[in-house]
């Protein structure tokens, strides 16, 4: 999937393909997201989840997000088996989780998501942690 534009989301959405947003305008995911083992790549802001009530899925495979222009922003539950990357050129990175915790959980058999913050990000964002938070 490709855009040269804006993209909002404002419904429960499932990507399953790689998306490559080129136009430096935001990515806004307003709802609950799931990404399938796959890459987001957007050249302006993304902001997945409205609000702290929402959730965004991790499910069939490694998942990469990252802008190479703006900031890249999760709010809300951050929920599945496979390891997050948070990639490219993005400003800040921050973790909204609901009650201002970050709350990182799994399914099944799996017992951790790994998160990775790499590229050119100036600044991570992250709510107090505590152990029940990383365990």
């Amino acid at each position: 999937v490709a855009a040269a534009g804006a993209f909002t989301t404002n419904g429960p959405v499932t990507f399953r393909d790689d998306v490559s947003l080129t136009a430096p305008a935001a990515a806004l995911l307003n709802d609950d997201v799931t990404f399938d083992g796959m890459t987001f790549s957007a050249a302006g802001p993304v902001t997945v989840g409205s609000t702290t009530a929402r959730q965004t899925t991790l499910s069939g495979g490694p998942v990469t997000i990252g802008s190479t222009g703006g900031s890249v922003t999760f709010n809300g539950r951050i929920d599945g088996a496979e390891h997050l990357t948070v990639s490219g050129g993005a400003q800040t990175v921050t973790f909204n989780g609901p009650g201002s915790e970050v709350i990182f959980t799994s399914r099944g058999d799996q017992s951790e998501v790994k998160v990775v913050v790499s590229g050119d990000a100036r600044e991570i964002t992250l709510p107090p942690l505590t152990a029940a938070v990383l365990k």
